[in-house]
């Protein structure tokens, strides 16, 4: 159901990539490009929340934008997660243009389960509270 609802989005990249437009070295590593630089700026807002729990909250780190840490870590986590959800179809779309079986892969498996570690975690940041 989601590959088929999937087709008419990947038909364009299906296109380009029959003309050679878009090589198989796109269609490969795109996503995984992607991912690693979101992984990159997550693992910073990783950093300053855990500066906030150690009592640094309110120090400028580099690339902060001269925001103290208990600021910058709740946007940091915010544009993290608003590009998680534009990398998740991203991916589909480049493995069904690729021709491959989606949910079938161990990365589908993988996101599930990541998606609810990211979930349990969120939960405990809310039951924490601010």
């Amino acid at each position: 159901a989601v590959q088929a609802a999937l087709e008419p989005s990947a038909q364009p990249l299906k296109d380009l990539r029959a003309s050679d437009v878009i090589g198989d070295f796109t269609l490969h590593w795109a996503h995984a490009i992607g991912g690693a630089l979101l992984f990159t700026y997550a693992a910073y807002g990783i950093f300053l929340g855990w500066q906030i729990r150690l009592g640094n909250g309110a120090k400028v780190y580099p690339l902060s934008y001269d925001q103290p840490a208990r600021e910058r870590h709740p946007w940091v986590m915010g544009i993290t997660l608003a590009f998680l959800f534009l990398e998740i179809p991203d991916g589909l779309t480049l493995m069904v243009t690729g021709d491959q079986r989606l949910l079938a892969s161990t990365h589908a498996s993988t996101s599930v389960l990541c998606a609810g570690a990211m979930a349990g975690v969120a939960m405990l940041g809310a039951a924490a509270g601010a």
